[in-house]
């Protein structure tokens, strides 16, 4: 036999193993909703009837149970069992670990076991749109008409999130008292699949998240400076991207594996400080002010069911026509109507704007003006956020470093001639000790006095040690003694050390 028989004669023998392998192109339908080939798919929770054995011998007989289960439901009226011989007929198959939370279910399944057996239609977008405008009058209060307006948009993207690579969370951003968690409450009661984060543990929250997703609502991330709050901060930076995901380490047995687990869900935050600028760039920011009105108190959820109901058959029987719409607003549409929203500014505008485009143009022109400032005035915000932690991160190393005047004050100039060497060469120019001057009063972490003809500050260390925490962000030179073995630069009142007592150290 020469060489090239016996190549050929090789590469049969290995080619035999082909047939061994899935070469069908079929789709997963993840437990959630989602379109494929054309069709609209809701994958929910459902208790079946079923027959089960028990005993043995003569004692043996037929009992009827009950098991929850999942199934999928059309929007051309069909009920599937999600199980891969039957998915298989659409070019689907079932996710592997779907999670089934316990009744009542998000969509009550007499009401879906009605949409498919009468072939409902359901309302139109305007009227469905129109009754959470009043949902959100009624319980909330905001500062401008137009959250409203975003908010409703935003429960209605939540039914259909899957229709688009991206989707932004909503950041409720104000306060004590300024109505942030009632804003949580009405989306976990009227959202798709809603759910607080604050009694799940992070590793129930990535599970559920990844087997039956759905917008989350965490409130009061102040500065997930616990270990449960740095999970949460992980599920926040992949988790507004339909390729988001976490590796997280699952014990088999007696030792662990990898495991990756999907985090693309909506996802709701309530707190008063601002998040990080990489999780900022994710969020649409609603400034909440202390009400003038007093909301109407929250009905229980039962009461929220027949609303539910509305929006499941309203994302089947719609979520097609949106996508096609939203395509054909990502080819051309943004060009020509929104083109100064670009990269994520346009990936966090885009469901609000194809929705409402879907019903009423001039409503998607008011939020395209309404984005184009909002995120002029984002780039502003970002950018002083941004020199806000240039000087506590510099305060440190002057304490360190710099001989003060008197009585602990340092001299502005000094603070700022730091800030300058951690400053872009081209910004000096137009960044003046004046700046850091007027930083360093808005942040009040300590006082200003002018001794010698100039100004001057002195820390409250406690007060700096918080700002870091709820910034979370750290000193430059986090390696080193802050103070060197110097005074501890004038202590705070008592309630203010009490408060502060779970900020010492890192």
């Amino acid at each position: 036999m020469t060489d090239e028989q016996a190549l050929a004669s090789l590469a049969v023998a290995s080619n035999a193993y082909l047939d061994e392998y899935v070469t069908d192109d079929k789709a997963k339908l993840m437990p959630a909703f989602s379109v494929h080939h054309g069709h609209a798919y809701s994958v929910i929770p459902a208790i079946r009837k079923v027959k089960k054995t028990v005993g043995r011998g003569k004692d043996k007989t037929e009992v009827d149970e009950q098991e929850a289960q999942m199934v999928a439901i059309t929007d051309d009226h069909r009920w599937l069992p999600y199980d891969n011989d039957v998915l298989s007929n659409d070019g689907l198959f079932a996710h592997e670990a779907p999670y089934i939370p316990q009744p009542p279910f998000r969509w009550h399944q007499k009401d879906a076991i009605r949409y498919v057996r009468e072939q409902q239609t359901g309302r139109n977008t305007k009227d469905v749109f129109e009754e959470l405008v009043d949902i959100w009058h009624s319980y909330a209060e905001f500062g401008a008409p137009v959250y409203y307006k975003i908010l409703a948009l935003y429960v209605l993207q939540t039914y259909m999130y899957t229709v688009w690579p991206a989707t932004g969370y909503v950041h409720f951003n104000g306060t004590a008292g300024s109505g942030k968690s009632r804003c949580l409450q009405v989306i976990e009661a009227i959202g798709y699949n809603g759910r607080a984060a604050m009694n799940i543990s992070p590793s129930a929250m990535f599970r559920t998240i990844n087997g039956n997703p759905g917008v989350l609502c965490i409130d009061e991330a102040e500065a997930f400076k616990s270990e449960k709050d740095a999970e949460v901060y992980k599920l926040l930076l992949g988790g507004y991207d339909e390729h988001g995901q976490a590796i997280i380490n699952d014990k088999v047995g007696d030792t662990y594996r990898p495991t990756a687990y999907l985090t693309y869900c909506p996802k709701a935050v309530a707190s008063i400080s601002l998040l990080d600028s990489t999780l900022g760039s994710r969020t649409l920011i609603v400034p909440m002010v202390p009400a003038f009105k007093q909301p109407e108190e929250l009905p229980p959820d039962g009461d929220w069911r027949y609303l539910r109901n509305d929006l499941h058959i309203w994302a089947l029987q719609n979520a097609v026509q949106v996508q096609r719409f939203s395509r054909a607003w990502d080819s051309h549409s943004r060009f020509d109507r929104a083109k100064k929203l670009i990269n994520r500014a346009w990936q966090i505008a885009r469901p609000y704007i194809v929705l409402a485009a879907s019903f009423d143009e001039r409503l998607a022109d008011e939020l395209i003006d309404w984005f184009n400032d909002y995120y002029i005035d984002m780039q502003q915000m970002m950018q002083q956020a941004d020199k806000n932690a240039l000087v506590l991160k510099c305060l440190p190393q002057v304490i360190r470093e710099k001989p003060p005047i008197q009585d602990e004050f340092f001299n502005i100039g000094q603070i700022h001639d730091v800030v300058l060497e951690h400053l872009e060469d081209d910004q000096h120019d137009y960044y003046k000790s004046k700046h850091t001057n007027d930083l360093l009063t808005a942040l009040r972490i300590g006082e200003i006095r002018e001794i010698q003809g100039k100004r001057c500050f002195r820390l409250n260390e406690a007060l700096l040690r918080k700002a870091f925490a709820q910034r979370m962000i750290k000193p430059f030179d986090e390696d080193k003694d802050w103070f060197d073995g110097k005074t501890s630069y004038y202590s705070a009142p008592d309630s203010v050390q009490t408060a502060m007592a779970e900020f010492n150290g890192w």
